[in-house]
């Protein structure tokens, strides 16, 4: 082929030479899940000067007055659970204020802490496509998983309240030991 295209068994497909192709806006993602850092838990990843945190309330994200998502210091958090704490992953791509490498944590507050917090509370559905790679996919997938523990807190084996463990990626039935895990997906939005 010429480069305008590509050829699949007698069919070609063509690539439009002025328009990029689409990627859905809550697809995108520029963090690494690094899914080993799930066993150390919590309060070891909080040890890091470098880990910042992504606050929800009611299912929506902290902002920044540029209309990006807030990634804040721990301390800058009021009570901050570590059973409702969920690690996100490490910053890919450092930025001027974050390095490659830093943790991040999602955390959901009361009423309270979320006023004390800030006033610029972000709507992902609102704002998904207008962020940049790195906070839509933090975004989507802080709100997938808060959503995940709001809905699941209760074995569906024996109705015992579960615990979490993993850095919030797995919850356990405390009467069997059943592990259960969140779908994945690479966007979620929940209702």
């Amino acid at each position: 082929m010429d480069g305008s295209g590509e050829q699949f068994s007698g069919q070609v497909r063509v690539q439009h030479p002025r328009r990029p192709p689409l990627i859905p806006a809550l697809s995108r993602s520029d963090i690494d899940r690094d899914y080993l850092s799930r066993a150390l838990g919590i309060p070891s990843l909080l040890e890091d000067p470098r880990t910042r945190v992504v606050v929800l309330h009611e299912g929506q994200a902290l902002g920044t007055g540029g209309g990006g998502l807030a990634l804040v210091e721990p301390s800058a958090v009021g009570r901050l659970h570590h059973e409702t704490a969920v690690f996100l992953g490490r910053i890919s791509t450092p930025v001027a204020d974050l390095e490659a490498g830093a943790a991040v944590i999602a955390v959901h507050v009361d009423a309270e802490d979320a006023e004390a917090l800030g006033e610029i509370w972000l709507d992902l559905r609102q704002v998904g496509s207008l962020l940049g790679p790195r906070d839509a996919g933090l975004f989507a997938q802080a709100v997938a998983i808060a959503n995940w523990h709001r809905g699941y807190g209760f074995s569906p084996a024996t109705g015992r309240a579960t615990t979490v463990t993993q850095s919030g990626w797995v919850r356990i039935d405390p009467e069997t030991s059943r592990e259960h895990f969140p779908r994945v997906e690479p966007a979620g939005i929940v209702a």
